[in-house]
């Protein structure tokens, strides 16, 4: 049987509970996009933070896991300018296993910026990202994963979209036909 009068003490509890919670860091790390580099991957991320309270300061790092056959990591230019930072201007990219690289703040960085800041780009060259999944760590701490598509699925997902505009051209041509053939035996 429900006691109709403990309810709202657990609902106090419960409130109480979330607000005395910490805040979740409003970082976030985000797949741009990917390039073919002959049998490797250049695979592009950015950096971004939401909350005015989380910005990037000297000495902060980044490390970036879930890749396979890393070869080279770096920043570069940004993909597009539009209230973005250049990575290149607040990050370095000191190192890397097969499997990570990592990232660290500048020392002369001092970002006074209102938030959002998003950093672009991150580039990690790789043979892969065996589960499709990224996972990013600023100051050791996990950010959410990030999914990265595989090369497979990018080609595949082309390929169907070629195959469906090519269709969408047969069947017009031939609704079109059937349409001429209507009018001239009517």
């Amino acid at each position: 049987m429900l006691k109709l009068s403990a309810l709202p003490l657990g609902l106090l509890a419960a409130g109480l509970t979330l607000a005395l919670a910490p805040q979740a860091d409003a970082y976030q790390f985000n797949f741009l996009d990917e390039r073919q580099v002959g049998d490797t991957f250049d695979w592009r991320f950015e950096f971004v933070s939401e909350d005015a309270a989380d910005q990037v300061k000297s000495g902060d790092e980044l490390r970036i896991e879930g890749f396979e056959g890393v070869t080279n990591v770096s920043t570069t230019r940004p993909r597009n300018g539009t209230n973005v930072l250049d990575a290149r201007e607040g990050f370095v990219a000191t190192g890397f296993t097969n499997t990570s690289a990592t990232y660290n703040v500048s020392p002369d960085v001092d970002v006074n910026f209102p938030a959002p800041l998003t950093y672009q780009t991150f580039t990690v060259r790789a043979t892969s990202v065996p589960t499709g999944i990224v996972q990013a760590f600023y100051n050791g701490q996990p950010l959410d994963p990030t999914v990265v598509p595989e090369p497979l699925t990018i080609i595949g997902s082309l390929a169907a979209l070629g195959f469906g505009a090519y269709g969408q051209r047969q069947f017009n041509r031939r609704s079109q036909a059937e349409a001429e053939t209507a009018e001239t035996e009517a």
